[in-house]
């Protein structure tokens, strides 16, 4: 015979129903607060919990299911004669059901409120009663979704009971529910999100499944989407909204994180609401605490919700952008300020010079006015295969996007162009004469959008944040590995020159622009780029020198008068001979080989300038 159900839930979704099913099958209804008076007012005979233990709730509702006759009645096994004696000896009652869901800490943690208002949205007697009941799931159904209590109902009525396979079904959903909750509240205890400067013992990252993805990298493979538990770990993907397309697939999921993380290193700008300004992501630019809810990309609730956070986000995110890029820009009139020393220098007679000097500091002053300068302009990247395959720098988004284009015409075909600033009519216009199969960008412009509708199958999405993740990890077969993102940018004012030849204003703003790229081509990587735009990319190359022909080859006759960025040290100085041959003035590198001096001396006899940063950007 049924015992009784024990139902308390904040989300009162369906619980009537719920409710009025299980007691029309037997079961005796008990409940607490305000799912008891919802209950009540449905006309249910309900008792109330405190009632059943004779202990009243005290300290504002803190306690009130905390009572061994409320978890002697659901832990009792009912095969345990021992058990049964101890129910029976003390008065208590089998509870066969528990219905619980829980305070909206994943929300409410997101919210502007006090720390105190916050800590009263954990859960305690939920949980508890949750995982009692899943723990003792031969005999107790532990019910937590709510979108599961029709296929319970529907269960019960053709077979009057609930299969072991479904109890056990239903418990591991209450542990996952509990364990993501909790890994919620350890990220907001800890301060700022799931993990700060160091590496934790226990990494306790929760995840909820947004939705299934038709496959994996390959059709074989099955894949699904998921954001994080809790609103104030959402990152730039987190929230996008759809605008138009077929669903986002897998791998245009994985290139688009790709292409944003990319695009976003020359600037975020995020629309005409806010005063024209980018907020650099080499800087740090995060997302506010406050975000949206999470949905389907393609969800109207999620678009509405999305645009309402971003608004909120923005202008917390402002004042700390403008901060940084005044950082960055007092730290690039100091460069350009040395780059006029260096040139003067550079223009000194050769027996003047004839020893190669020690790396003498990289003129601040073009790179530095390269970076306040290039900080207004309009960036887009081309992508494929998460490898960026075309960049660009321009005034508007069609000279960025015609640029980006020239630069590689065919490996773009079928990939991604991402935007950092609001993409108008103009440039729709022109991106929808080729085939891609994400567009992404901050936002669009009404005629930009009824421009791209006409190409139905097009994904049109917008992002309204930059990069905000500060550690990354990648599964291995059996362990997870971790680190923190590569997002600092070495200001040029830190760098290095230690050939002759001293790179011009214009030179070195395109070595900025270069040396940002190619921090995410995969290594061995290897950008040529020249006035802001790359002409030749080699990705992903076993060995170094490979990478430079790959780009040069490429490039062909665009490689006169680019230069040339290289994402860690060059161990030899054979590349040095083709690039020069090609046309490359510039080149920018780490440094740090024991063979830097045979590099430095290859370029002073090829007439080449050469930057060391001093920080290498391998990319697997």
């Amino acid at each position: 015979m049924p015992g009784r159900a024990l139902l308390s839930v904040y989300d009162k979704s369906g619980i009537c129903e719920f409710a009025g099913f299980l007691q029309n099958s037997g079961f005796t209804l008990m409940s607490t607060g305000g799912t008891f008076r919802e209950l009540h007012s449905a006309g249910l005979e309900v008792e109330e919990v405190s009632a059943y233990t004779g202990a009243e709730e005290i300290m504002e509702g803190r306690v009130k299911t905390l009572h061994p006759r409320i978890y002697g009645g659901i832990l009792g096994r009912r095969g345990n004669k021992g058990d049964v004696q101890t129910m029976e000896r003390l008065n208590m009652e089998p509870v066969d059901v528990v219905a619980v869901n829980l305070y909206p800490f994943f929300e409410k943690s997101a919210e502007k409120l006090s720390s105190a208002e916050i800590l009263e949205f954990i859960d305690i007697g939920g949980p508890s009663m949750l995982r009692a009941a899943a723990k003792n799931y031969a005999d107790v159904m532990a019910v937590t979704d709510p979108s599961d209590y029709q296929i319970l109902m529907d269960e019960w009525k053709e077979t009057g009971c609930w299969a072991m396979e479904t109890r056990r079904k239903m418990a591991a959903k209450v542990f996952a529910l509990t364990s993501a909750y909790d890994s919620a509240v350890a990220e907001y205890l800890s301060s700022g999100g799931p993990l700060e400067e160091d590496a934790p013992e226990w990494l306790h990252c929760s995840y909820r499944r947004v939705s299934p993805l038709r496959y994996g990298e390959n059709p074989h493979q099955k894949a699904a989407w998921y954001v994080p538990g809790s609103r104030r770990c959402f990152g730039a993907l987190s929230d996008l909204i759809q605008h138009q397309g077929k669903e986002l697939s897998y791998n245009n999921l994985r290139d688009l994180d790709a292409a944003w993380k990319t695009v976003c290193e020359f600037g975020f700008y995020d629309g005409p609401a806010y005063s024209a300004e980018f907020r650099l992501c080499a800087a740090g630019a995060a997302g506010s605490a406050e975000a949206p809810q999470a949905a389907l990309p393609k969800s109207a609730a999620a678009q509405s919700a999305a645009a309402q956070s971003a608004a909120a986000q923005s202008a917390a995110a402002q004042s700390a952008a403008a901060q940084s890029a005044a950082a960055q820009s007092a730290a690039a009139q100091s460069a350009v300020a040395q780059s006029a020393a260096a040139q003067a220098a550079a223009a000194q007679p050769a027996s003047s010079q004839s020893a190669p000097p020690q790396s003498a500091p990289a003129q601040a002053a073009p790179a530095q006015a390269a970076a306040a300068a290039s900080s207004e302009k309009t960036a887009c990247v081309g992508l494929k295969h998460a490898a960026p395959c075309a960049a660009a720098l321009a005034d508007t988004p069609l000279e960025a996007w015609q640029l980006a284009l020239e630069g590689d015409p065919v490996s773009i075909f079928g990939g991604i162009a991402a935007f950092n600033r609001e993409v108008d009519a103009p440039a729709a216009e022109a991106l929808a004469g080729i085939f891609l199969e994400v567009i992404a960008a901050p936002g669009y412009t009404e005629e930009a959008l009824a421009v791209l509708s006409r190409k139905k199958n097009l994904r049109v999405v917008s992002l309204k944040r930059p990069p905000v993740s500060t550690w990354e990890a990648l599964p291995v077969d059996g362990g997870i590995t971790l680190q923190q993102t590569d997002r600092e940018f070495v200001l040029p004012s830190e760098w290095t020159v230690p050939t002759r030849l001293k790179p011009d204003e214009s030179l070195m703003e395109t070595l900025v622009f270069a040396w940002k790229l190619v921090k995410h081509v995969k290594s061995n990587g290897i950008v040529l780029a020249r006035s802001n735009a790359s002409v030749g990319i080699g990705n992903g190359q076993p060995n170094r020198v490979g990478a430079v022909r790959l780009a040069l080859q490429a490039a062909g006759g665009k490689a006169e008068g680019s230069v040339l960025a290289s994402d860690a040290f060059f161990p030899f100085a054979d590349w040095v001979e083709e690039a020069a041959a090609a046309g490359v003035k510039a080149v920018i590198q780490p440094g740090g080989s024991i063979r830097d001096e045979d590099s430095v001396s290859a370029c002073d006899k090829a007439g080449l300038a050469m930057v060391f940063t001093g920080r290498r950007h391998f990319r697997h």
